[in-house]
């Protein structure tokens, strides 16, 4: 959740100034840095038991895993939406339509992805199956969803 809120935050600040996808080079390069260093500290996270559980609770783990998350996270959008900057053509229709719903996908999808876990949990399937069928029908809910959503003025003023 904390990668959720530092994202929404830069987004927020990113909107005010202007700067939607314009990401300096300068600071694409310290966030592409810092998610290098910081990238390896998921091995000690994850690899030393006297840290605690890493997923949850109380421990050292989970609080350095809290605070690597959003890092990471913020590296990899930066250093994508540098990426996209330099490379990226103009967007076709189903682009287009997709970056319209991009938004809404973002707010809605947490309570999707649940529903779609618990909906699949029981269904027998090996852990990367499940993580790709969750995956791919989350993706698939989410944007059709918001395409729906966005057909009501109120939710298109809001959206």
């Amino acid at each position: 959740f904390a990668s959720y809120l530092l994202l929404f935050g830069a987004g927020i600040h990113a909107a005010r100034h202007g700067q939607w996808l314009a990401v300096p080079d300068w600071q694409e390069r310290r966030w592409r840095r810092v998610t290098w260093c910081v990238l390896p500290m998921v091995a000690v996270i994850f690899g030393v038991p006297a840290m605690g559980e890493p997923r949850g609770g109380w421990s050292a783990a989970a609080a350095l895993y809290a605070l690597w998350e959003p890092l990471v996270a913020c590296g990899i959008v930066l250093g994508l939406l540098g990426w996209a900057q330099r490379h990226a053509a103009p967007l076709r229709p189903l682009e287009t339509a997709m970056n319209r719903r991009a938004f809404t996908v973002y707010l809605i999808h947490p309570p999707v992805m649940v529903g779609v876990a618990l909906a699949i949990e029981s269904a027998g399937l090996p852990l990367i199956a499940r993580f790709l069928v969750l995956a791919v029908l989350t993706g698939l809910l989410c944007f059709v969803a918001a395409g729906w959503m966005l057909r009501f003025p109120v939710a298109r003023r809001i959206l």
